[in-house]
C-alpha cells in the first residue's frame, strides 16, 4: 500500500480552541460510521505563524465531519490529502458549505466527461480564503498530463521541491500558503525495472497459433478484436445497474439526488449503513452520491466496502479498473482484472490486454510479454484483425507482429 496523507490547515491561530472545536466536531459526527470518525486525541497539530495545520494520522474525516468543524471556525479550512502515493488534491470548506474541490488526477477513479479544470477559479479562491497572490499558487492547480508525469523537471515553479506527478508537490503548494510541512526523511524502496523483454515467448506464440485449436482453451471470446477497454462496459455505478439495486427504502433516499441533494443523500445512506453494515448496495449507492460530489477517495472507499461484502461482483471488479491510474493503483488493477478474467470469460481477451497495459505500466515486461503471448495464442482464427491498443503495446514493448 502506498502512501495516504490526510491534513487540514486554517488560519485560525489558537490551539486550545482548535482541539476543542475538533473534539466538538466529532461527537457531532459521532452517528457516522466508526472510519470516518476523528478522535481529538489522534491528531498531530503543528502551529504556524499563519495558523494551525492538523494531520489526522490513522483517522479519516469525512465530509461531514470537516463541514462540522469549519462551520465553528471564523476561518476556512483546507483539507489536503495524498492518496495512496499516486497524485494529491484538496477540499475547501467555509462555514460548513464546501467551496472548492480540486485533484491533481481527476479521472484518477472513473473518466470524467467534464474535462474543464479552471485553475484561475481555484486559485482565486484559495487566495481569498488564505490572503496569498493568485500568481504564487495556479500553477500547482491544475490537472497533471502524461508529458507532466515524464518530466521530471517539470515544475509549477522554479522554487519548487517536488516536480508535477509527484504527490509531494501538495507540500510546496502549502509552503506557499505560509504552512511548510516537515517530513522526516525516509528512503523509498526502487522497484527493480525489467530491461529484458521475453521476446521468444512472443516468436513461439506467433509459431504456433496456425496450428492451435480454439478447443485448448476451452472457450475463446468473440468480444477481444473489437474496440473496447474495461471503461467501456457496464459498471456498478452505471444509472441501469444503480436502479436495479434500489428497494422501497432506499429509491425515497436516492430520489434525493435527482433534485441535486447529494451530500443529504450521502448522510442519509451513512445512516442506513450503521444499521447495516454489510449491505453491499448501500456502499454503491452512496459511492454514486460521492462520484456526483467529485469525492472519489470516498467512492472509492465504498467501492472497496461493497466488494469485500460481495466478492464475486463483476460490476465493481470493472468500475475499480480505470485507465487513468498510476504505479500503485495499476498493483491493484491487476488483481481485479485476475478476478475478472475467472469470473468473467465472456470478456476475457477485453481484461487480459488491459492486465498487459498495467503489467508494462508497473514495469513487468516479462509478465506483460506473456500476457502478450497467451492473447496470440488465443487469436489463431482473427489474423490481422487486432485491436489498436494491442498493437500499439506490441509497438512500445518493440515486438514485430
Amino acid at each position: 500500500m502506498g502512501l495516504f496523507l490526510h491534513m487540514a490547515i486554517t488560519k485560525l491561530n489558537d490551539l486550545s480552541k482548535v482541539r476543542e472545536m475538533i473534539s466538538e466536531a466529532a461527537n457531532a459526527n459521532k452517528d457516522n460510521m466508526e472510519k470516518l470518525q476523528v478522535k481529538e486525541e489522534n491528531c498531530q497539530y503543528t502551529e504556524y505563524d499563519s495558523g494551525i495545520g492538523i494531520a489526522f494520522n490513522d483517522d479519516i474525516p469525512s465530509p461531514e465531519f470537516l463541514a462540522a468543524f469549519s462551520l465553528k471556525t471564523d476561518s476556512p479550512l483546507l483539507f489536503l490529502y495524498i492518496y495512496d502515493g499516486d497524485f494529491w488534491g484538496y477540499t475547501l470548506y467555509d462555514k460548513g458549505e464546501e467551496i472548492d474541490d480540486f485533484s491533481t488526477m481527476p479521472d484518477y477513479f472513473i473518466k470524467s466527461d467534464n474535462k474543464t479544470e479552471n485553475s484561475a477559479e481555484h486559485a482565486a479562491r484559495i487566495a481569498e480564503c488564505f490572503r496569498v497572490s493568485e500568481d504564487a499558487i495556479k500553477n500547482y492547480l491544475i490537472a497533471w498530463t502524461d508529458e507532466m508525469m515524464d518530466n521530471e523537471e517539470c515544475r509549477a515553479y522554479s522554487d519548487d521541491i517536488s516536480s508535477y506527478g509527484d504527490c509531494w508537490q501538495m507540500t510546496d503548494f502549502m509552503e506557499k500558503l505560509g504552512f511548510p510541512y516537515e517530513e522526516e526523511d525516509e528512503e523509498e524502496d526502487e522497484e527493480p525495472q525489467q530491461e529484458n523483454i521475453s521476446k521468444e515467448m512472443i516468436k513461439k506464440a506467433l509459431a504456433e497459433r496456425e496450428n492451435i485449436k480454439d478447443s485448448e482453451f476451452g472457450f475463446i471470446s468473440t468480444s477481444y478484436p473489437e474496440e473496447k477497454n474495461t471503461e467501456e462496459l457496464p459498471n456498478v455505478l452505471d444509472l441501469d445497474y444503480i436502479n436495479s439495486i434500489l428497494n422501497p427504502e432506499t429509491r425515497r433516499i436516492f430520489e434525493l439526488t435527482t433534485t441535486g441533494h447529494y451530500r443529504q443523500a450521502v448522510i442519509e445512506f451513512t445512516k442506513k449503513i450503521s444499521e447495516n453494515s454489510e449491505d453491499a448496495n448501500l456502499y454503491i449507492l452512496r459511492a454514486y452520491c460521492y462520484l456526483a460530489l467529485r469525492n472519489r477517495m470516498e467512492m472509492d472507499r465504498d467501492l472497496g466496502s461493497a466488494l469485500k461484502y460481495d466478492p464475486d461482483n463483476i460490476k465493481i471488479l470493472r468500475c475499480r479498473c480505470p485507465v487513468a491510474a498510476t504505479k500503485n493503483r495499476c498493483k491493484r488493477h491487476i488483481e481485479d482484472l485476475t478476478r475478472l478474467m475467472e469470473l468473467d470469460k465472456e470478456y476475457y481477451e477485453i481484461y487480459l490486454l488491459a492486465r498487459a497495459w498495467r503489467y508494462y505500466w508497473t514495469g513487468d515486461t516479462d509478465a506483460a510479454c506473456a500476457d502478450i503471448a497467451e492473447l496470440i495464442r488465443r487469436a489463431n482464427s482473427w489474423t490481422e484483425n487486432w485491436s489498436r491498443d494491442f498493437v500499439y503495446l506490441c509497438e512500445v514493448l518493440g515486438i514485430s507482429l
